[in-house]
């Protein structure tokens, strides 16, 4: 059984223990550096878990700072101040990870990741996909084959290095690696989880790729590695196998440092090795060599010619003789018979020449190379009728792939998950395949189909305008899709330039789900997607600038601009980046929101101090951070709140104490300090009083009126719900909230609205909540935002889909979106320039513009049928 054991002190544990200075927390302990509710261990399938309530000197494990709730092992030590606390789990302790292999795991915890599913297994380990709970992410979970450290001393460091070191690289092109670990003699490491296909699928599938598109696919390809090799990794494997086009139109490059993971020493996987790559080997890898930067670039150059051609560079009946090609035969020519510019021939020789010492020295110099080419060979770039003549190949190969999956009825292809080719470098054979049947294989194929560009993935949901009496249309003919499409690329293009690529990418995503359920063999479809692609490639490449000229995070003196900065990003990047902006924005803004609450800390100090004097310069020192920011607001609020408590000095007694009760009974315009004073104080008792004194009639006109409203804060709200502060900006409608843990909660029907106005032509407000089914039949949560009697936008949330109604000037606008429960979600209002953009979990949902939510409109959240949890609200005023 779990206990905590703090000095003589053992508190067995049950489902959950809260740790502070409160007589009623499961573990009270006196130190000075405690808070009065300071950390909890919680228990969460099986595993014991530990979580800092938000103290106000941090929680440390095992000697390191508790950034996020961590799990808890066995014999782990918690330090709060001076006081230990040692965690024992009898049941966990003698635990052998390795025991469970071989065994189906799914719905187990390991790690403090959750089994949800089993992907595949290899010589070297079984992959599957996982959630992390701390953090609620998916991920694919990786757990080694004991066998290999246990025959091999050295694999268990090498192992760990090299994982560690891949975590590093931070390329978008380099499918990330989250985590690794060595727990209970289980070696294990996660990365993140997509879709999509490998290069090597597509090849088999289609065949040759138009030059525009395996160029481009190169080029991205050759950025990625280059990324891998400033970070010291050679991938040492690069094959179609290890290149993925996502569902989102990004390359991705797999298995970075894999290769070179195992010894030489293990047969049965350097013979899967050899066996999956000798097509791309490099001579001086054949001979046994050691590979370099210069080896990938060969195997690239292997990779290119493939996707130009169709067929691997170099064949053979076996794989000796494959080996013999690589370090004899001259490379192939191929710019004649394919229409290409002779420069393509040089490229190539330059990546695949015998004498490593010959070929370009860095993936620096190929993408150079091939962005020259790409200029040339673009369709329409530099030669006349080029475009017409890509479109009509594409055509044609869009009507022969129709006509093959109508005669062999062919299902559709299905999702990929990205894990499984991760280990695709390490599944062993018994014995080396006839490679000449594999090389036939690659090479025939059926009349080349259409070029399977990378797919954009779920799109936003299109706004239904509101219905109108018209005859209904006949659906576009082949040429009026051409035409919308030239009607739209101008402003693709317009958005673009000017920045907004999210809205560029918006518009693309809806004009494709139109185009793939109208036309799927239009001969516009191949365009399409290669535009899509570019913009992609265009705009991650936008925001990566973006964020390199930017402050950095370490920077306090910079802080302001980085978040005004990150503001604008989050709302203009494309989806893929949106994420990342907004973790980096709520990051800023924790940052400068923390300086405000230390302040606020301060002027509690001073205040109950009879330090009067000390309040304004408190927020005077504040205003360079917050000026310009988006959460300007919230320091002019502060700045009101010090300035009127001041004005209490003709009532101070002596103490605070004395002064308290005196405060209690100002009357007038002396109740404005009065309540200012009380709310700086900071205990639900205050505030409630606070609350009170500012509800005196003699308040409710004139001057007094718009120093109470000023007091109250109508400008902005960033609410985390850790302190009781946090009320004074929430009105409760119905129901009995409950207040407790760093957040606002209740099991029945409640309806909470916001004292800070929204609406207006720029306004936005965000919430983190958490949803459980109660009641299935009536579970909604509503968020809505209400003028008088009238409510011009209401979001409903129930368990599957959530249902869109605003109010535009083309009249009320509804849209229905697909959307099942997750256990954290987050959904974010953005008005910007009359553009009102709905997100859910940083995808896009709907975008209508002139959405007409007038100014000072009240936010609500209603809910019903849930057991419901709000983490966070943050509320930015109308302007």
């Amino acid at each position: 059984m779990a206990n905590l054991v703090h000095g003589t002190t053992s508190i067995p544990l049950q489902a959950e223990c809260v740790i502070g200075r409160k007589r009623d927390c499961g573990l009270k302990i006196t130190d000075d550096k405690a808070s009065r509710q300071h950390a909890r261990v919680f228990l969460v399938d099986g595993e014991w878990w530990l979580e800092d309530l938000e103290s106000a000197n941090g929680t440390s494990l095992n000697g390191k700072s508790l950034k996020q709730r961590a799990q808890l092992h066995d014999k782990d030590i918690i330090v709060i101040g001076k006081s230990e606390i040692r965690f024992n789990d009898d049941a966990h302790a003698s635990q052998d990870l390795k025991s469970l292999m071989g065994k189906d795991l799914v719905g187990q915890t390991i790690a403090g990741h959750r089994i949800t599913g089993l992907i595949g297994r290899g010589v070297t380990g079984t992959i599957y996909t996982a959630e992390q709970v701390a953090l609620q992410r998916g991920v694919a979970f990786k757990i080694m084959d004991p066998r290999l450290a246990a025959s091999d001393p050295g694999f268990g460091e090498r192992f760990l290095k090299m994982v560690t070191k891949a975590c590093s690289i931070t390329h978008d092109g380099i499918v990330r690696i989250h985590e690794c670990g060595h727990d209970a003699n289980i070696l294990w490491y996660t990365m993140e989880l997509m879709t999509g296909d490998t290069l090597e699928q597509l090849l088999k599938r289609d065949g040759a790729m138009e030059p525009s598109l395996a160029l481009l696919i190169a080029e991205k390809t050759a950025l990625a590695l280059q990324a891998a090799h400033n970070a010291g990794i050679v991938h040492g494997d690069v094959k179609p196998a290890t290149i993925m086009l996502t569902e989102t139109g990004h390359v991705k490059i797999l298995d970075i440092g894999i290769a070179g993971l195992t010894g030489k020493e293990s047969r049965l996987v350097q013979a899967h090795a050899a066996t999956k790559q000798v097509f791309y080997l490099s001579p001086e890898q054949a001979k046994g060599g050691t590979s370099d930067v210069r080896s990938d670039i060969y195997s690239l150059g292997c990779v290119i010619f493939h996707s130009l051609t169709g067929k691997v560079p170099f064949g053979g009946a076996n794989f000796k003789e494959v080996v013999a090609a690589h370090e004899k035969q001259p490379v192939p020519e191929i710019a004649a018979n394919l229409g290409l510019p002779p420069k393509i021939d040089q490229l190539l020789v330059g990546m695949m020449n015998k004498n490593v010492e010959w070929r370009f020295a860095s993936m620096d110099e190929v993408v150079a190379e091939l962005r020259a080419l790409r200029e040339i060979v673009t369709p329409g770039a530099h030669a006349e009728g080029a475009e017409d003549s890509a479109r009509a190949k594409i055509a044609e190969r869009a009507r022969k792939r129709v006509e093959q999956r109508r005669s062999s009825n062919l299902q559709s292809r299905a999702m990929m998950l990205l894990c499984v080719v991760a280990i695709a470098v390490v599944i062993g054979f018994v014995g080396l395949p006839d490679l000449s049947r594999l090389s036939q294989q690659l090479e025939q194929r059926p009349e080349p189909p259409s070029v399977p560009l990378p797919r954009t993935g779920r799109g936003p949901s299109d706004i239904t305008p509101p219905r109108r009496p018209d005859v209904p249309k006949p659906p576009p003919t082949k040429d009026a899709w051409v035409e919308r499409w030239q009607q739209l690329s101008p402003k693709i293009d317009a958005s673009a330039e000017r920045g907004d690529w999210g809205a560029a990418e918006l518009a693309l995503a809806r004009f494709s789900a139109e185009l793939a359920a109208g036309a799927p063999d239009s001969d516009i479809v191949g365009p399409v997607r290669l535009r899509t692609s570019q913009l992609q490639s265009d705009a991650d490449a936008s925001y990566q600038k973006s964020l390199a000229a930017m402050p950095s995070a370490a920077d306090a003196g910079g802080l302001s601009v980085r978040l005004r900065q990150l503001a604008a990003l989050r709302d203009v990047t494309i989806g893929a980046n949106r994420g990342d902006a907004e973790a980096r924005y709520q990051e800023a803004l924790a940052k400068l929101k923390q300086r405000l609450d230390d302040a606020r800390r301060q002027a509690r100090r001073a205040l109950e101090a009879g330090q009067l004097d000390q309040l304004v310069p408190l927020a005077t020192s504040l205003e360079p951070a917050f000026t310009a920011t988006p959460v300007a607001g919230l320091h002019r609020q502060f700045h009101t709140l010090v300035s009127e408590a001041a004005a209490i000095r003709p009532q101070w007694k002596g103490s605070w104490n004395a002064t308290h009760g005196a405060l209690l009974a100002s009357r007038g315009t002396a109740a404005i300090p009065a309540a200012a004073a009380l709310m700086i104080s900071g205990d639900a008792n205050s505030l409630a009083q606070a609350k009170k004194l500012l509800a005196d009639p003699a308040l409710a006109s004139g001057a007094a009126l718009r120093r109470r409203e000023a007091l109250l804060g109508n400008e902005a709200a960033i609410l985390s719900f850790d302190d009781i502060g946090d009320l004074q900006f929430i009105d409760t409608l119905q129901g009995d909230p409950v207040l407790a843990n760093g957040a606002l909660s209740g099991e029945d029907t409640c309806g909470l609205a916001c004292t800070v106005p929204v609406g207006g032509e720029s306004w936005s407000a965000s919430l983190s909540l958490a949803l459980a089914t109660k009641d299935p039949q009536d579970a909604e949560a509503v968020i809505s935002c209400v003028d008088g009697q009238n409510v011009n936008l209401s979001l409903r949330i129930s368990p599957e889909r959530v249902r869109l109604k605003v109010q535009a000037t083309a009249g009320a606008i509804e849209n229905e979106h697909e959307h099942a429960l997750t256990e954290r979600m987050r959904v974010r209002l953005s008005c910007r320039a009359g553009t009102l953009t709905v997100l859910i979990d940083d995808e896009v949902v709907a975008s209508v513009e002139q959405a007409r939510i007038p100014a000072g409109s009240q936010l609500r959240f209603e809910v019903g049928g849930f057991v419901w949890k709000l983490d966070d609200l943050q509320v930015l005023a109308s302007d």
